[in-house]
């Protein structure tokens, strides 16, 4: 936090330096949205190494019969002193920092231990979705790491349906064949 503090401090001097005094609310609004970055950014890196984030499951309903057919995994983080932080804030952070792989291993680890805990009341399981980032797709290693983490819970192939978001194939249309 403290070599936070002193990479701020720095740059809110060079932005007294750049701008004219006339802009002085603006690069007081400048520095403090990038206070406020480099602040998240921090908070996220701990929020993944102390495990301060969760997963909800969303369930899946099917319209015609209303019954539920599974499960969406959804990452949530509710920053200590912040509150909730939304999905499509934290999420594009960790994926421009290189937390994506990370997040992703979190949120397969924390659907296998949700799996292992049903089996363990005897309570049958649906099958669970789970968004992967376009950055995954990147390295192999990666995807066979998280590829990996349900079978180290013994869980069934079929019960975790891995889902490519239309983003990953716009980013990379060659990988999408």
């Amino acid at each position: 936090q403290a070599a936070v503090a002193a990479g701020f401090t720095r740059r809110r001097v060079l932005l007294r330096h750049v701008l004219p005094n006339s802009l002085g609310p603006v690069w007081i609004a400048l520095a403090f949205v990038f206070s406020a970055g480099l602040v998240l950014e921090s908070s996220l890196r701990t929020a993944l190494t102390q495990r301060e984030l969760s997963v909800a499951i969303q369930p899946k309903v099917n319209g015609e019969t209303s019954e539920v057919i599974g499960g969406e995994a959804l990452v949530r983080w509710r920053h200590k002193e912040h509150g909730v932080v939304a999905p499509s804030v934290f999420v594009p952070l960790a994926e421009r920092i290189g937390l994506a792989t990370a997040l992703t291993h979190f949120v397969v680890e924390e659907v296998s231990r949700q799996f292992q805990t049903w089996r363990e009341e005897g309570l049958s399981a649906l099958p669970i979705a789970i968004n992967l980032s376009p950055q995954l797709f990147r390295d192999r290693e990666a995807i066979s790491a998280v590829a990996m983490i349900p079978k180290r819970f013994g869980i069934a192939p079929e019960l975790i349906e891995f889902e490519v978001t239309e983003t990953a194939l716009i980013d990379d249309p060659k990988r999408a064949d």
